[in-house]
């Protein structure tokens, strides 16, 4: 049964441009499968999905292949000739390697868990996040994962979160009725003044504005 429906579930997210876990689960259960959303929930996990913008300011499944081809030749090369071995120090993973390479290791390392960083920020995004949680998912302490954020990112942990949330806050109030207090709070704002001055300074007008501006 498991098997059957991660089998559709590839398919539909190959198939459809689904960007929520509710969209995903009601094209499983037209699909003949019952599921709820703590099964979606887990299976995204277990298959690597993640998400991917689709150039209409929206994003989209995508299943995170994990092949000689997701990561470039150089990464592959440097982790199979630099890595040694694996061990456990306490709650740490210590990698040990070919002497002089610790550091290219760490970057083919960092470039793994970039993409794994960038699904579940898109997957978890309106839920309540804190840097410390996500450096706890990928097994990083909260000062090196605040650093690697920003030099992959360009932008603080908080920035990011603010931009996906108004990013999605503006497609609601385009596409949707819902007042802009529960739109703010949809997208993962517990503040509506907070949201507000955020999205002002993305926009340049407030969500009410916006949405009238959309509809003219």
């Amino acid at each position: 049964m498991k098997k059957n429906r991660h089998q559709k579930l590839k398919e539909l997210v190959e198939q459809y441009e689904i960007e929520t876990q509710d969209e995903l689960a009601e094209k499983l259960k037209e699909a003949g499968f019952d599921v709820t959303q703590a099964t979606v929930s887990r299976d995204i996990r277990e298959l690597k999905l993640t998400k991917v913008p689709t150039g209409n300011g929206r994003q989209k499944y995508t299943i995170l292949v994990h092949s000689d081809h997701y990561l470039s030749d150089k990464y592959i090369r440097v982790l199979k000739d630099g890595y040694v071995s694996m061990d456990v120090a306490q709650n740490i993973l210590v990698v040990k390697t070919v002497s002089g390479m610790a550091m290219a290791v760490a970057a083919a390392i960092d470039a793994i868990k970039l993409k794994e960083i960038v699904g579940y920020l898109g997957e978890h995004f309106t839920e309540p996040l804190s840097l410390s949680a996500v450096a706890a998912e990928f097994g990083l302490s909260p000062q090196y994962f605040s650093t690697f954020f920003r030099d992959n990112f360009g932008r603080t942990f908080t920035q990011h979160i603010n931009s996906l949330r108004i990013e999605q806050a503006a497609r609601l109030l385009r596409e949707t009725d819902l007042p802009v207090m529960e739109v703010g709070f949809r997208v993962g704002f517990d503040n509506f003044s907070y949201f507000i001055k955020r999205f002002r300074l993305v926009y340049g007008v407030s969500p009410s504005h916006y949405r009238k501006n959309s509809l003219t």
